[in-house]
């Protein structure tokens, strides 16, 4: 597959194209082994790595998960499976940095129509991403 096949692959995935990537084992170790997708898995991971933060992380985390599927069968890990893991950790840092944001301004909001007082409401205690 090029490049430009390549690209509007990963610029268009959606989970009706998950098998073309899917971990699709035989069920067999060692010169048995076979997976029928993991060529075109490989040749599209190795064309996204230098451009990853523009990735879906949909794409990457299936990637990543049906990658970590593999290694526990060939006993062994692709070569950039921990930049996959890397990008996955910054997107969720990214959401995370995204859920405190919109809870200080619902807490905000609340404050400015008269609804709450100056503490957070007791139903926001427990939850992480709000403190």
């Amino acid at each position: 597959m090029d490049a430009a096949a390549l690209m509007q692959f990963a610029d268009n995935y959606t989970s009706v194209d998950f098998n073309k990537i899917k971990f699709d084992w035989n069920g067999k170790h060692g010169n048995d082994f076979h997976d029928n997708n993991i060529e075109f898995r490989i040749q599209l991971t190795e064309f996204l790595i230098p451009k990853l933060n523009t990735v879906r992380l949909e794409l990457i985390r299936d990637i990543y998960l049906e990658e970590g599927k593999a290694s526990e069968e060939t006993f062994g890990v692709y070569k950039n499976f921990n930049l996959l893991a890397q990008e996955l950790l910054q997107g969720l840092h990214v959401i995370v940095a995204f859920i405190r944001l919109f809870c200080l301004l619902l807490f905000l909001l609340a404050v400015l129509h008269g609804r709450g007082n100056q503490q957070k409401p007791k139903l926001w205690e427990g939850f992480r991403g709000c403190n």
